[in-house]
C-alpha cells in the first residue's frame, strides 16, 4: 500500500541533492504495482495484478501453487498485498518491462518478512545477461549473513555494484525502500515505520563506461532469486506498491514520502563475512574527508598492516577477498583531510563465517 536507521557518509548529502536536481519532466512511471485490483486470497494466476502506470504491463502467477496470492495485510491496512510463501513467485512479461534499460531509475517497494532464515530476494531478475554467469542482473534482498538490506546489481558495461543497510532487518516489521539511480551513483533510501520517514541508508558512485542498468530481457521476478539457473532464496512475507520509475525521483516523491533524516552518525566501521568476502561499510560525518585508505592485518596491532584501498568520498562500501577463509583479520579505516590531518577507526575484526551457497 499507500518507512530504517540512518546512514549518512561523507558525500551522501551531495548524493541526495544530485537526485532532487532531476528534472521532473525526466521522471516517467513505467510499471506500478499496489495489488488493489484483487480481493483476498485469490491468486495471481486467477487474476493477474494490474499496472497503474497505464502501460499494462501486467504481474503474473504461474498456477494456484508457485504463484502469490492477494492478502489484506499491508502496511497501513487499506487494500491488498502480495502474499508469497515458499515457493511461489511473481513475474512480468512484457518486452517494455522486461528489456527495461535506463541509466537512471527508481525501484520502489514495501516489504514485509515472516521469517529471517538465510538470504531472501525480493525483486530480481530471472537470468543473467552474460552466458556462463552464475549470478542475475539484478537482487534486491536481505542477505544470508548478518540479515542486512542489500542491492546487488549489473550496468550494461559488466560492472558490478553493491551496497547494503547499516542495520539488520527484523521480521514482522514493514520497510519501505527506494533505490535510486541518477546515471553517476546509486543510493538506497528505507522508512522501517518508526515515525522517521526514509533514511538515506547507502549510496556508492557508478564509475563504469554505461551504468545503465543491464537487462537480459529476463522476466523480472518477485519473491524469489535466480543463481545459476536455480530458483532460490524465496520471500516468506509480503510485497506492496512496487513501482519502477524512469528517472531518479527525489525523497519527496517517494511512495511513502513523510521526511528524510540526514543528521550524520557518530563515525563506525562495521564488517560482514561470507566466506574469503569481507563485505566493510562505514559512515562518516559530512564533509572534510578527502581520501580514505583501509588495510588489513591477520592481527590486532597495526604494526606491518596491508594498505588494501584507496577510496574516495562518496565510497561507503568496499568488498575484500581475504587470502585464508578460516582466519580472523582486522581493519582499519584511516581518513585524511585536504590539509593531512588523519583519524583512524578500528581496529575492527572480521572473524571466519559459513560460505553461502545456493
Amino acid at each position: 500500500m499507500s518507512t530504517y536507521s540512518s546512514f549518512v557518509g561523507a558525500g551522501l548529502c551531495a548524493c541526495a541533492l544530485f537526485v532532487a536536481a532531476t528534472p521532473a519532466s525526466a521522471q516517467k512511471t513505467l510499471a506500478h504495482w499496489n495489488f488493489n485490483s484483487g480481493f483476498e486470497g485469490v491468486t495471481f494466476s486467477a487474476r493477474p495484478a494490474e499496472d497503474l502506470s497505464g502501460n499494462g504491463y501486467l504481474l503474473y502467477g504461474y498456477d494456484n501453487v508457485v504463484g502469490p496470492a492477494y492478502s489484506a495485510e499491508t502496511s497501513d491496512r487499506v487494500g491488498f498485498s502480495c502474499r508469497t510463501v515458499i515457493p511461489q513467485d511473481g513475474y512480468t512479461i512484457d518486452a517494455g518491462v522486461n528489456n527495461w534499460s535506463p541509466a537512471e531509475w527508481t525501484i520502489e517497494v514495501s516489504v514485509r518478512m515472516n521469517r529471517m532464515d538465510g538470504w531472501v530476494t525480493f525483486i530480481g531478475r530471472d537470468g543473467s545477461s552474460w552466458p556462463g554467469s552464475s549470478k542475475a542482473d539484478f537482487y534486491f534482498q536481505k542477505n544470508g549473513t548478518n540479515n542486512r538490506i542489500r542491492l546487488d546489481f549489473a550496468t550494461t558495461d559488466g560492472a558490478r555494484y553493491m551496497i547494503e543497510s547499516p542495520f539488520a532487518a527484523t521480521a514482522g516489521v514493514w520497510y519501505h525502500v527506494a533505490l535510486v539511480s541518477d546515471g553517476k551513483k546509486v543510493s538506497m533510501y528505507v522508512d522501517q515505520g518508526d515515525g522517521e520517514g526514509y533514511q538515506l541508508a547507502a549510496a556508492t558512485a557508478l564509475t563504469g563506461a554505461k551504468s545503465a542498468l543491464a537487462t537480459s530481457g529476463a522476466n523480472w521476478i518477485f519473491g524469489r532469486g535466480w543463481y545459476a539457473g536455480k530458483y532460490v532464496d524465496h520471500l516468506d512475507g509480503f510485497l506492496d506498491d512496487i513501482r519502477f520509475t524512469e528517472g531518479a525521483l527525489p525523497p519527496a516523491k517517494f511512495l511513502h514520502a513523510k521526511a528524510v533524516k540526514t543528521a550524520p552518525l557518530a563515525p563506525k566501521l562495521e564488517a560482514a563475512r561470507n566466506g574469503r568476502e569481507v563485505s566493510l561499510t562505514w559512515n562518516l560525518p559530512e564533509g572534510g574527508a578527502e581520501h580514505l585508505d583501509l588495510y588489513r592485518h591477520n592481527r590486532e596491532t597495526p604494526a606491518g598492516r596491508t594498505r588494501v584501498a584507496t577510496l574516495y568520498p562518496p565510497a561507503s562500501l568496499y568488498l575484500d577477498q581475504v587470502p585464508e577463509a578460516d582466519t580472523t583479520y582486522w581493519y582499519w579505516l584511516v581518513v585524511r583531510d585536504s590539509e593531512g590531518r588523519e583519524s583512524t577507526l578500528g581496529p575492527i575484526a572480521s572473524k571466519p563465517a559459513t560460505v553461502w551457497t545456493p
